[in-house]
């Protein structure tokens, strides 16, 4: 009986103490909110009340292994219970550690401190939360605190807090346990609050601003990039690396599918002189098996690792050096670069400070989403720049015929605007009675179907030239079979060139044409008539004829309207009077030069911005007693 009754006593004096220290626990809490709170004073004070709460709970443990009955055990868990809420909320940040240095648990504000849930650091080893250079000086502390049985103090840094904290580390012993546990308490933050459910907003608002300004910026580059006039994958990529490096994290690798192998293409981070050897190492290592990249990759699923603890992970350098030594990494994530189905690569981030959140990894599956569409769109580019230029090469001649007593030299440019095959050709061929031809032409609109009718009309005039001497009526043949097979109209020049009696006679028939120009060696310009129908609009169009003799300087120069029309934004024309100002400029010059000179002159005008596609054919007369005529 007086057993029972000493021990209602205690259960009742445990009460007591454990409300009265709720109390000043909860003045600690109010305390510490204070604009001129002390954290050194704090610090001190939460210290004690851990020791107190540590006595109490020996007190409360001895108690039950002599208690008998479950009264005594129900108030053994009430006290539990209190003492629980004590170590959830008393002001400071606390972890619980296994001797390993594994963390058994954490409270409130030791979670807000490690920038994790309390649950997600449960089992996670105390280390990974730290700078990389404080994980071996704890394990150091660890190692006293254990050996001593006492108390060790040492100042270390949290991943993601800028100033080194004071720690203290103590031995715990727990009754009915055989191995001891370490607690480890971290001072304040200087102007940091205790956790109100609060304090944490005002950055949780700011990292969500300045994820989406990231992801804007991004996009915008890549827009950009999209739509630059040097237009690749590889630019794009480098560009994105280096923002991400600059703004979000230490290192950005971007791994890409080549020939079904996954490559590294881009490595981007610090540019300090001590980081150099790394990122060369990096750069030159392709993804091995098991490294996370290539998990990424395989799988087409985002990954996040917090806090580092495979040194592995990011795969072995040359000499043999973990990747994540090399770089720092203490967090790490990636995202695998793909969209509609198609696996490209992966981009891969390291951070040596704040730990990545599950908002980041959302933010850089969106980033390589949007880099895959980058990808995608540039091959997909690319292959029609090459068809197309495959296409329009197959339309124009590979070098141009030679003919006695002639030279010539042509050029092509293609539209600044679109991937479109153009329309224009030119060509140089023998034709009847000796002679040859030349026929310089422009299809009306841009593609595949234009292509067809180039093709039509440039073949058809080469074959018919050889048993026709006459070009309107080779013209007039065209006409006939593009009416009969297509639906678009041709405009072109038809020249017929023969030597009689050294004397360079040329028939030149025009079909709705820009009119042909004849340069003089002296520089006079003469524009010939021009005139005539198109060709593959009306059964009875004719083309305008004119005859010529070209004497030795003289040049004939033929031309597409992409020429005349070349402008710049405000609508000014090359127009026909700067055409004639080049042409006349170089009238003694080599005759691929006056093309040269005429071509750089339109670039230069419309700013390499053409709108049209352009084309020119110069023939040159030279002295026939040279060509032995």
């Amino acid at each position: 009986m007086r057993d029972n009754q000493d021990e209602r006593v205690t259960a009742q004096q445990r009460d007591r103490e454990v409300r009265a220290l709720l109390e000043r626990v909860a003045a600690l809490r109010q305390a510490a909110g204070l604009p001129d709170a002390n954290p050194g004073l704090l610090f001190e004070a939460a210290l004690v009340e851990l020791e107190l709460a540590a006595a109490s709970l020996e007190e409360t443990v001895e108690v039950r292994q002599r208690g008998r009955g479950g009264g005594e055990r129900g108030s053994g868990d009430a006290e539990r219970r209190l003492l629980r809420a004590v170590f959830q909320h008393v002001p400071a940040p606390v972890v619980v550690l296994e001797p390993d240095g594994t963390v058994r648990r954490v409270n409130k504000d030791a979670a807000d401190l490690l920038g994790t849930a309390q649950g997600y650091a449960t089992g996670k080893p105390f280390p990974i939360f730290l700078d990389l250079g404080a994980r071996a000086a704890l394990r150091t502390h660890l190692a006293a605190a254990l050996r001593n049985n006492g108390v060790q103090h040492a100042r270390l840094r949290v991943l993601g807090v800028p100033d080194e904290l004071p720690f203290t580390f103590s031995r715990v012993e727990i009754p009915g346990e055989t191995d001891p546990v370490i607690v480890a308490v971290a001072g304040v933050r200087p102007g940091r609050t205790a956790s109100t459910g609060h304090s944490a907003e005002p950055q949780e608002i700011t990292d969500v601003i300045r994820r989406m300004e990231l992801l804007s910026t991004l996009t915008r580059l890549l827009f950009e990039n999209a739509v630059d006039s040097e237009f690749n994958e590889a630019t794009g990529l480098l560009r994105c690396a280096r923002v991400l490096a600059e703004d979000f994290a230490d290192w950005v690798i971007i791994d890409v599918e080549r020939r079904g192998a996954l490559r590294r293409h881009a490595v981007a981070g610090r540019l300090d002189e001590r980081h150099a050897e790394a990122a060369g190492l990096v750069q030159d290592l392709d993804p091995r098996a098991g490294t996370l990249p290539l998990r990424v990759y395989a799988s087409d699923e985002a990954q996040l690792i917090p806090h580092v603890d495979d040194v592995d992970i990011l795969g072995t350098a040359a000499d043999g050096r973990p990747v994540s030594a090399l770089l720092g990494a203490t967090s790490v994530l990636s995202a695998p670069i793909s969209a509609e189905g198609d696996s490209l690569g992966a981009i891969t981030l390291v951070r040596s400070s704040a730990a990545f959140q599950l908002a980041d990894l959302w933010l850089m599956e969106r980033v390589a989403e949007q880099l895959a569409l980058l990808m995608k769109a540039e091959r997909m580019f690319q292959r029609r720049t090459e068809v197309a230029q495959a296409l329009q090469s197959s339309l124009l001649p590979s070098r141009l015929g030679a003919f006695p007593g002639v030279e010539s030299a042509a050029c092509y440019q293609a539209s600044a605007r679109g991937l479109d095959v153009g329309g224009d050709f030119y060509d140089m061929f023998p034709v009847a009675d000796e002679g040859f031809g030349a026929v310089l032409g422009d299809v009306c609109g841009k593609g595949e179907v234009a292509a067809a009718v180039t093709a039509t009309a440039r073949h058809a005039v080469r074959v018919l030239s050889r048993s026709q001497p006459k070009p309107d009526q080779v013209l007039h043949t065209v006409n006939e079979i593009l009416l009969a097979e297509h639906d678009r109209f041709v405009t072109t020049i038809l020249v017929s060139l023969t030597w009689r009696d050294r004397v360079l006679h040329a028939s030149v028939a025009s079909a709705g044409h820009p009119p042909a120009l004849v340069v003089r060696a002296d520089g006079v310009v003469r524009r010939l008539r021009g005139g005539g129908l198109a060709l593959g609009l009306f059964d009875d169009a004719e083309a305008d004829v004119e005859e010529i003799e070209l004497e030795p300087g003289d040049t004939l120069f033929l031309y597409s309207d992409g020429v005349l029309d070349a402008c710049v934004e405000l609508g000014d024309r090359f127009g026909q009077q700067r055409l004639v100002d080049q042409l006349a400029r170089h009238a003694d010059a080599p005759v691929d030069e006056m093309v040269r000179a005429v071509e750089s002159a339109v670039l230069d005008f419309c700013r390499h911005d053409l709108r049209d596609d352009i084309s020119m054919l110069a023939l040159r007369v030279v002295d026939p007693d040279e060509e032995g005529l």
